[in-house]
């Protein structure tokens, strides 16, 4: 299994450093097994933007993967 690699923070927690680039995630289908898939796998950093026209999706997914914000 493929443990990603972390940095340590000034407070002690730790973060991934890689993140998922959407660029080319479909828009009308979703991403929602993309995104659970891999905040399983650790992933916090999802790369969107509105050029993507993936923002609103993707944010509706991470809702849906039960990942907290916190």
């Amino acid at each position: 299994m493929y443990v990603l690699p972390t940095r340590e923070l000034n407070d002690g927690n730790r973060i991934p450093i890689n993140g998922l680039r959407l660029f080319q995630a479909d828009v009308y289908i979703g991403t929602i097994n993309l995104v659970k898939l891999a905040t399983r796998e650790g992933y916090r950093l999802f790369d969107t933007a509105q050029l993507y026209e993936n923002e609103f999706k993707t944010g509706q997914d991470l809702r849906l993967s039960g990942v907290s914000r916190q």
